[in-house]
């Protein structure tokens, strides 16, 4: 009998142990997975993410505000997202991200305001657009023009090349070819050169105002001023004004280079049977100009 109670003892003390062995993983669980709420992590991250905004650190703010989004992807978080695309000049994406929030939640409170940023996102891109279009038309330019005068110089060559009758054999020395500039080609040439300064002219205009604001928001932050509405506005101002100096470098520089090219070609002398080439070809990160001749 005595034996009897202390295998039963013994056995429900063991009943006990496994019983609470097994619940234990599932409290622990269960406090593991309210220690983590994704709600909770993404307000951590985006007050960070807000810290970083205000400081002009838009790279850092748009990393924090992803990671927010991926742990719980608010609305607002969207906004944001578009904020810091739009300063970074990430156009397309801000406007991803601003047409989302407002599909999100089609009766945000600042929906104006958020209309106004993609107004604005909108030009911006179309402005960058049209800056590319003119530095490649541009290129595709040159090159027609060097493809069309290698042509006419192989067919010049061709026609060099084809056997003659015999000709008599002259008493003398023939005179030496005759010399003759390229009207055309100077004309052509100071037209596209001057062209290519005013690009530059404008792209220095634009870089003299970037430069500005930029020397605004330094003395800002050297200060330790606090950064407001007007503040962003200079930045997207600065921001607007290096993009479109940066395209009228670009396109300046090469219009004004192959300008250049064919006013002195065209303004020195070339003897005939000469075969000169010239243009300005676009290369990996810019554009590259070639002279080649044969005599």
């Amino acid at each position: 009998m005595g034996g009897f109670c202390c295998a039963t003892a013994a056995s429900m003390r063991l009943v006990l142990l496994v019983t609470c062995g097994a619940a234990m993983p599932v409290v622990m669980t269960s406090a593991s997975a309210a220690a983590s709420d994704p709600r909770d992590d993404a307000k951590a991250i985006s007050k960070r993410a807000a810290t970083e905004f205000k400081l002009a650190h838009f790279q850092a703010a748009l990393d924090l505000y992803t990671q927010a989004y991926e742990r719980f992807p608010a609305p607002a978080l969207l906004f944001n997202l578009g904020q810091c695309n739009k300063n970074l000049g990430h156009y397309e994406r801000a406007l991803f991200f601003f047409q989302g929030y407002l599909r999100d939640k089609p009766d945000a409170p600042n929906r104006h305001a958020v209309e106004t940023l993609m107004a604005e996102s909108t030009k911006q891109l179309a402005d960058e657009r049209a800056a590319e279009t003119a530095v490649q038309a541009e290129h595709r330019r040159l090159e027609e023009l060097a493809a069309e005068k290698s042509a006419a110089d192989a067919r010049a060559a061709e026609e060099r090349a084809r056997p003659v009758l015999a000709a008599p054999v002259p008493s003398e020395p023939p005179p030496p070819p005759a010399e003759h500039r390229r009207p055309a080609w100077m004309i052509g040439g100071a037209a596209t050169a001057g062209v290519g300064l005013v690009l530059l002219g404008t792209g220095l205009y634009f870089g003299i105002r970037s430069s500005s604001d930029a020397s605004q928001l330094s003395r800002l932050g050297a200060s330790g001023g606090t950064w407001n509405a007007s503040d962003q506005s200079t930045y997207n101002s600065g921001q607007s004004a290096a993009h479109a100096a940066t395209g009228l470098y670009v396109a300046g520089a090469v219009v004004f280079a192959g300008g250049a090219t064919l006013a002195l070609l065209g303004l020195e002398k070339h003897p005939d049977g000469s075969s000169v080439t010239a243009g300005v070809v676009p290369v990996p990160g810019g554009s590259s100009m070639f002279v080649a001749g044969r005599f």
